[in-house]
């Protein structure tokens, strides 16, 4: 028995039928990862070796994993995302967090910045990396955009161990 706000008990017990909905319930199982398509690798290996730069940049904060999510490789520090790359049409890109004040001005005076779709609300921009007119890839720019997000997204203390 329960009390409730006038001092009146009421009663708790479950139903028979209520436990047995209750313990049909399946358990949820982790999801396989994702076998890679053929020739995928490529097309996100982007222009010279993109994908696997990236990466070292990515995997060299502390405690950053990479997990495939949606076909893309998505780096994270503890489960939470501050980078991915990707790309859409055969032209690769990455994803990073950055403040809404970058944002507006990297959009805005550079045609390889967009905002991301879904998420660029929280200030996340998409970079476009392989596009004939863009001319080579910038990596002092990228180390610099992916350590600005992995900053806002990682805990205070991990954040804190990296220089800028």
């Amino acid at each position: 028995m329960a009390s409730t706000k006038a001092g009146t008990t009421k009663s708790t017990k479950t139903t028979k039928k209520t436990a047995t909905k209750k313990a049909k319930a399946p358990a949820k199982k982790a999801t396989p990862p994702a076998k890679k398509a053929a020739g995928r690798a490529s097309k996100m290996e982007g222009p010279g070796g993109a994908l696997e730069r990236f990466r070292a940049i990515c995997m060299g904060f502390p405690e950053a994993t990479e997990v495939e999510a949606w076909g893309h490789p998505t780096f994270r520090v503890r489960d939470k995302i501050f980078a991915a790359m990707g790309g859409e049409n055969g032209v690769g890109s990455f994803g990073v967090k950055t403040t809404f004040e970058m944002q507006a001005g990297l959009v805005a005076t550079d045609p390889r910045f967009t905002i991301a779709k879904y998420v660029g609300k929280h200030g996340w921009i998409n970079v476009r990396l392989d596009e004939p007119n863009d001319g080579p890839i910038d990596w002092n720019e990228v180390r610099a955009l992916v350590t600005g997000s992995y900053k806002m997204i990682a805990p205070k203390a991990l954040a804190a161990r990296v220089d800028d």
